[in-house]
């Protein structure tokens, strides 16, 4: 019977293992950290994405906000003609002051349209944790919740245009009015060149409530279109804290 030699391979030393396993450990190290680098700089594109949008939306606040205040500015000039000759005016039928005073009673007044889009679509996705800077995030933050404020005050406003509209049905005959301008309502732009008053009443009390009604009405509105200036100016601010922070032109 044969024998056969073995060959005997020399042992590895503990150092070969132990290089294997490191140079294995730092092959998985700067994968991982490969990886988490690709997708921080993908979430910083998808940050800078959402800061354009949100520079966007911003600017188209400034614009209805400067329209709005336009708005309000003419209608408070109407307010101030009827407020300043309402003795007068309500008495002597003076030139103009019908006119002005049925005006004020049909007028609107604009509304602000806040362009919340992109911060619609940080809320919904999560993506407020996309805007790392705490700077930007707190501007974001506080200017959102001063638009919900501007939204109440606007609710006061309406309020009080309605309080007005409706001291003035209990004062003013529009039939009669509309009978003398051979109409039977109000049309789309309709034009009534109104030169006398119709009173339904002559109790002074009576009038002593309008001019209240119309004054609380007027105050609503200049103090809505200083809050309206107010943030427009922080949306000019914040459009140009977010450029600063991000970098952006």
């Amino acid at each position: 019977m044969e024998v056969h030699a073995h060959t005997h391979t020399p042992r590895k030393k503990w150092t070969h293992y132990f290089w294997e396993f490191f140079m294995l450990f730092l092959a998985v190290t700067l994968g991982f950290f490969v990886e988490n680098q690709r997708e921080h700089y993908i979430e910083h594109q998808r940050e800078k994405t959402y800061i354009r949008s949100m520079i966007e939306d911003l600017k188209n606040d400034t614009t209805n906000f400067s329209f709005v205040i336009n708005d309000f500015l003419e209608n408070e000039s109407h307010l101030e003609f009827v407020l300043r000759d309402f003795e007068e005016g309500r008495k002597n039928n003076l030139e103009d002051w019908p006119q002005e005073f049925v005006y004020t009673v049909r007028m609107g007044f604009a509304d602000f349209f806040y362009t919340d889009r992109t911060l619609q679509q940080l809320k919904n996705s999560g993506g407020m944790r996309l805007i790392r800077n705490e700077k930007a995030s707190a501007g974001i933050v506080k200017y959102d919740a001063e638009i919900k404020d501007l939204n109440l005050e606007i609710r006061v406003l309406s309020e009080a245009q309605g309080f007005y509209m409706e001291m003035t049905d209990r004062l003013w005959s529009f039939k009669n009015m509309f009978k003398d301008q051979e109409v039977i309502k109000w049309q789309r732009n309709p034009v009534l060149p109104v030169t006398k008053n119709y009173w339904i009443t002559n109790d002074p009390s009576d009038f002593e409530h309008l001019y209240n009604k119309a004054t609380y009405y007027y105050y609503t509105y200049t103090r809505l279109r200083r809050v309206l200036d107010k943030s427009r100016k922080e949306a000019i601010e914040l459009i140009g804290l977010l450029a600063k922070e991000y970098h952006l032109k």
